[in-house]
């Protein structure tokens, strides 16, 4: 049985853990694009979270799930199906200072982010169970057809989105 408090729990697992990979997905992107102003930092910021999301999704889902959930963020599945949305901004910026401003806040979003997951994680450890959200999912499959649905109307989407705006530049 699981309780309220391991619910909340789960639910800010999957915020943390798609606000996380997104962040780190969307600055190594600008790092590919030639905007870094702090190559050292953001390099080490962003490695220091993969073993915090990895800790975090083994800790929610068990070994076997949670490994794999982490190399579809390593992968940028996770980006390419849901977390895209995030980065709306950005494609609707008007002009290039308001896309540098993005980049530059989604830059000093690394280090909140960090220490976000990092106290999470530990609360984590106190405050729910292990494999918590695997138990919620295996209990309800209604939860796994949503989740699947959601991914693949979000890729779907996504590609409609991506063709429109390489279009329009």
């Amino acid at each position: 049985m699981i309780g309220e408090r391991d619910q909340i729990m789960e639910i800010a697992f999957v915020i943390i853990f798609i606000l996380a990979s997104h962040l780190i997905y969307s600055v190594a992107s600008d790092q590919r694009t030639g905007f870094n102003p702090y190559p050292f930092g953001t390099t080490i910021l962003c490695l220091l979270l993969h073993p915090l999301l990895l800790t975090l999704s083994i800790w929610y889902l068990g070994w076997i799930w949670g490994i794999v959930i982490f190399l579809c963020h390593l992968f940028g599945l996770i980006h390419a199906t849901v977390s895209w949305i995030l980065e709306l901004p950005t494609l609707l910026a008007k002009t290039e200072r308001q896309v540098f401003g993005f980049m530059k806040l989604k830059i000093g979003l690394l280090t909140p982010m960090l220490i976000v997951t990092l106290v999470f994680t530990i609360l984590s450890f106190f405050m729910s169970y292990f494999k918590s959200l695997f138990y919620l999912l295996g209990e309800n499959i209604a939860y796994i057809i949503t989740i699947a649905v959601v991914a693949v109307v979000g890729g779907i989407v996504r590609a409609f989105v991506s063709k429109s705006f390489s279009n329009k530049y």
